[in-house]
């Protein structure tokens, strides 16, 4: 998997620090450090220089950094060799790359992301079918 940047549209650098939370509506990339919660509608790459202590919420992740919370995927997280979590992981699809490491529970599959980031009222309603009336 590979770093989604052509809609790339937040970056927080090595040198930069954020406490409280992040929510962003398309891709995010975190190079530095993060105190809080971060929500990513998008695709969310963790730099090798980031340290995050916080609940992750996004579609999918590229993570090469360290996370100390929990991390809820939608789609498909990978860790690559560099990653340390510290933190239970929810997701459909799980790849880890040899050196990668994390201290927690890992529920995978369709039914186990408890906190997606996509809710079912985020999804379009359906009409509801109506009974034909008898004259």
């Amino acid at each position: 998997m590979k770093e989604m940047s052509e809609n790339l549209n937040t970056i927080i650098g090595k040198d930069s620090k954020v406490i409280g939370e992040i929510h962003s509506e398309g891709s995010l990339r975190i190079d530095g450090k993060v105190e809080g919660a971060i929500e990513a509608k998008g695709f969310l790459t963790v730099g090798a220089t980031a340290e995050i202590k916080a609940e992750i919420k996004t579609k999918e992740a590229l993570i090469a950094g360290t996370i100390d919370g929990n991390v809820f995927v939608d789609e498909k997280l990978e860790l690559e060799k560099t990653a340390k979590i510290n933190g239970d992981i929810h997701t459909k699809v799980l790849t880890v790359n040899t050196g990668a490491r994390f201290n927690g529970k890992c529920q995978m599959g369709s039914q186990t992301n408890k906190n997606p980031i996509h809710k079912k009222e985020d999804e379009p309603k359906k009409p509801e079918e109506k009974e034909p009336e008898i004259l």
